[in-house]
C-alpha cells in the first residue's frame, strides 16, 4: 500500500524503524561520551609532551 505524497502520517513498519534508529543513535552517543571521558582521564594522568588540553 503507497502513501500519498502529502500523508505525514506514519506507519507503524516506519515509526518502529525510526524508533530502533533512535536506540542505536543513543548507544552510540553513550560510547562517545564514555571515550571522550576516559580520554580526558588519561590525558590528565599521562600527557603527551605537547600542551595537555584537559590539565586541571
Amino acid at each position: 500500500m503507497d502513501k500519498a505524497p502529502n500523508d505525514t502520517k506514519l506507519t507503524k513498519e516506519e515509526a518502529d524503524g525510526l524508533a530502533e534508529q533512535l536506540r542505536e543513535f543513543a548507544q552510540m552517543r553513550d560510547l562517545l561520551d564514555e571515550s571522550q571521558e576516559k580520554y580526558r582521564e588519561l590525558d590528565r594522568k599521562y600527557p603527551l609532551k605537547t600542551k595537555s588540553k584537559y590539565a586541571d
